[in-house]
């Protein structure tokens, strides 16, 4: 006997979601959520780095450098391990990602030099590099589950918007907390810690 999503009530009244499918649309919000976080800390060292350079008296040649850290860490990360939930699964992808994302933040909480702020840009690149194309996967699969007569497209476009949003609002938020809170090199990564 198989199962579906949608039950009839005895009555022929309005159909009623299953369990299992309510659990799949909540878990694709938290999961959304988490994308967008984890992009969010990814951009929140772009408008601290003029602060930086003056707390570390490094050049805007090792800004270039910081970036291109980061791009290898995703790059890596990509190559590496971007296709092992498609065998491993994606949640038992997805946490460690998050977990490698906050050791990231407390890296550069921990940070007072420039090479402290090279690992954890290298780190935070690695989790991006899981991460996005983990989330991606796992949206869609939640959103199929979840609403299984419904289109793609909202899984595709919830994960091109929290991908490109989550970049947004994290260089938004680190600037802004940046220019009017005190610690503004340590502030925002609590406040990305907490998301």
């Amino acid at each position: 006997m198989t199962t579906t999503p949608v039950q009839r009530s005895v009555n022929g009244a309005e159909p009623r979601r299953s369990v299992g499918s309510r659990r799949h649309r909540r878990g694709f919000w938290v999961v959304a959520f988490a994308f967008l976080s984890v992009m969010a800390l990814a951009t929140a060292p772009s408008p601290l780095y003029g602060l930086y350079r003056v707390r570390d008296h490094f050049s805007l040649f090792m800004v270039t450098v910081a970036f291109a850290v980061y791009a290898a860490g995703v790059i890596v990360a990509l190559l590496l391990a971007g296709h092992l939930s498609d065998f491993y699964g994606r949640r038992r992808l997805l946490l460690p990602a998050v977990c490698i994302s906050i050791v990231s933040a407390i890296v550069f909480l921990a940070s007072k030099s420039l090479p402290g702020l090279l690992i954890a840009r290298f780190v935070n690149g690695i989790s991006i590099g899981i991460v996005a194309s983990t989330a991606t996967a796992y949206l869609a699969e939640l959103h199929a589950i979840g609403r299984p007569r419904a289109t793609a497209q909202r899984a595709q476009l919830t994960a091109s918007a929290v991908n490109v949003g989550g970049l947004a609002v994290g260089a938004l938020v680190a600037g802004l907390l940046a220019q009017w809170v005190a610690h503004p090199l340590t502030v925002p990564y609590f406040v990305f810690l907490a998301a």
